[in-house]
């Protein structure tokens, strides 16, 4: 079976299944009721496609967006998929390249639900505002979402191999900051809150901080590093058992 195909039935897999849909409908919805009750009036008397607002609103949907991400990488650690695992491990192709084409398949359907947010919003600024110039904003987006995400995605692919709860604590931490909306310092800040806060001090011209740019460096590079462990750990420990025995 190529590789090609294997990502295709892990993609669809995963786009298909009940937990996917519903939460992104989730996203949707919620995206859909910030829009209407926030992003519309502006955040600080400014306007509702400024880059402020906009910052705003993803930041608020990032917190769904990573619940979404850590469900589906939860969903590789349950007993079924370490069965399949087992089985697999006895296949000519490595169990890295297997795990590597489940991870290209989680961050796919993650990006479509990212996009979705942000063509949403786009959408209601065409609708509303008649406004289309979308091209700083979907660089914006870049910077808000993705580092978050890699580090989340990175470190639950980390420690699922160690503990599969582990994964679930890590989404209880994300819903508590994300529900109360707790102030974190811009270099460890995963959702992004605390870049609107140069606004609400009285700093007009919009610009990531210092801070803030130089944690999301931190946040990919750390990611990535996680990522590379979780895959290349369960190959090393399989080498070590094979000399073991010899």
């Amino acid at each position: 079976m190529s590789k090609k195909t294997i990502f295709y039935y892990e993609f669809r897999r995963l786009v298909c299944s009940r937990t996917y849909l519903l939460l992104l409908a989730a996203v949707v919805a919620y995206c859909v009721f910030l829009l209407r009750s926030s992003v519309v009036f502006g955040t600080l008397y400014t306007a509702p496609f400024s880059k402020w607002t906009f910052c705003d609103y993803l930041s608020s949907v990032s917190v769904l967006l990573l619940v979404l991400l850590l469900a589906l990488c939860a969903r590789q650690f349950i007993p079924s998929e370490r069965g399949a695992m087992t089985i697999i491990s006895a296949a000519p192709t490595p169990v890295s390249t297997f795990k590597a084409i489940r991870y290209g398949a989680i961050a796919c359907a993650f990006l479509i639900a990212a996009a979705l947010s942000v063509g949403v919003c786009f959408a209601f600024y065409w609708l509303v505002f008649d406004y289309t110039v979308f091209g700083g904003l979907i660089w914006l987006s870049m910077p808000m979402l993705l580092p978050s995400a890699l580090l989340v995605f990175g470190v639950s692919m980390l420690l699922g191999n160690k503990k599969a709860a582990l994964v679930y604590v890590l989404l209880g931490v994300v819903l508590i900051v994300g529900a109360f909306r707790i102030s974190l310092p811009a270099y460890i800040d995963i959702i992004g809150s605390s870049v609107t806060l140069p606004l609400y001090a009285g700093e007009r011209e919009f610009a990531f901080t210092a801070a803030f740019a130089a944690g999301r460096i931190v946040f990919i590079t750390v990611g990535i590093t996680c990522i590379i462990i979780s895959l290349w750990l369960p190959q090393k420990r399989l080498l070590h058992q094979e000399s073991t025995y010899c």
